[in-house]
């Protein structure tokens, strides 16, 4: 697997076999993954703090609006939510520096509103003033793991699974 390959659309089938046989290794030893980089699972705060960052309940095009729905779509969907998705170092660093900016969190906290979350379908559904804490430790989570990547000069794969 190499970067190129992967931009020209060659290599997804092995990247998707690697993270299959990772999930199920870890799924069965309940360890984490190992290698180069680290691991983030957001669990169900997913879609809120994406409805956070960009205030919108899919991508639309806005760096932030990628960071957790966005990326280059890698092989065929691997577990019923879609393909692998790959962000490239260049990427990676432009999310960091977006998702770093001074007033973020504000502009976040703004957008939190319980009602409209939950009539746009944001999942999990069901929300409450209360999560507004959680999904910003979320995203606080999601920062550190993109900064994390872009010091060490890392590409960024996700997916739902």
């Amino acid at each position: 697997l190499n970067v190129d390959a992967i931009r020209g659309g060659g290599g997804a089938e092995d990247l998707i076999r690697v993270m299959v046989a990772r999930a199920n290794r870890m799924a069965t030893t309940g360890a984490g993954m190992k290698g180069k980089g680290a691991s983030l699972s957001m669990e169900k705060a997913w879609h809120g703090v994406h409805y956070l960052l960009c205030g919108q309940p899919e991508p639309n095009g806005a760096i932030l609006s990628l960071a957790i729905l966005g990326g280059i779509e890698v092989g065929e969907d691997f577990s019923g939510y879609g393909p692998a998705r790959y962000f490239a170092i260049d990427s990676v660093k432009e999310i960091v520096t977006q998702l770093g900016r001074r007033n973020l969190e504000g502009e976040m906290s703004a957008r939190f509103d319980p009602a409209r979350m939950s009539s746009l379908g944001i999942y999990p559904n069901g929300w409450k003033a209360a999560d507004l804490a959680w999904l910003m430790e979320e995203f606080r989570h999601l920062r550190d793991f993109y900064n994390d990547a872009g010091a060490k000069g890392l590409a960024v794969v996700t997916g739902l699974v």
